[in-house]
């Protein structure tokens, strides 16, 4: 079965609000990164990603095609901030191929809530009193998977899971 059939299989066959992310693969990298940079909780490496389409408008899943499998992003600025009002601390990166990508989610109908797409990769949500001005960026590669389409869960930064905390969860009991 090729890679676009098993996205096929995954996607809404009916218009609905939309989530698109892909998977951080070399989360290690980026997790070690973190630490040395002073980070005391980064998130899971199975929650680290970059949101590629997040329409809560109903759109046609199939619409804007298909991606490449992978991707990798090397190079171009790089910022470590605050986003939003969740307490969100993000790598924000630049990547062509994923404003591209973005666009033609935007042309078949899906929604942004915002006024343009800046690709990040959501460090933390529990930044605790680290000063972000002596943060360096990462600069390696950063490698994601395919495209995962799923519903929006508005409530994901309440109950996402940050690395230290889902360290302790899986300790056993002494």
């Amino acid at each position: 079965m090729s890679y676009a059939n098993i996205l096929r299989g995954l996607r809404s066959p009916d218009p609905a609000p939309l989530y698109v992310q892909r998977k951080l693969m070399n989360a290690k990298e980026f997790i070690d990164w973190a630490k040395g940079q002073g980070f005391a909780k980064v998130l899971a490496p199975e929650e680290l990603h970059v949101t590629v389409c997040y329409s809560r408008e109903a759109t046609d899943w199939g619409a804007a095609g298909n991606a490449t499998a992978n991707l990798t992003v090397t190079g171009g600025e790089r910022v470590v901030a605050p986003l939003g009002d969740s307490g969100a601390v993000v790598l924000k990166f630049e990547s062509d191929s994923l404003q591209k990508r973005w666009s033609e989610f935007r042309a078949a109908g899906a929604s942004w809530d915002y006024e343009s797409y800046q690709p990040h990769v959501t460090i933390t949500y529990k930044n605790g009193d680290l000063d972000l001005t002596g943060v360096e960026p990462y600069a390696g590669r950063l490698v994601f998977g395919p495209e995962i389409y799923e519903p929006i869960n508005e409530s994901y930064a309440e109950d996402v899971v940050e690395k230290q905390e889902f360290a302790r969860i899986l300790q056993p009991k002494t």
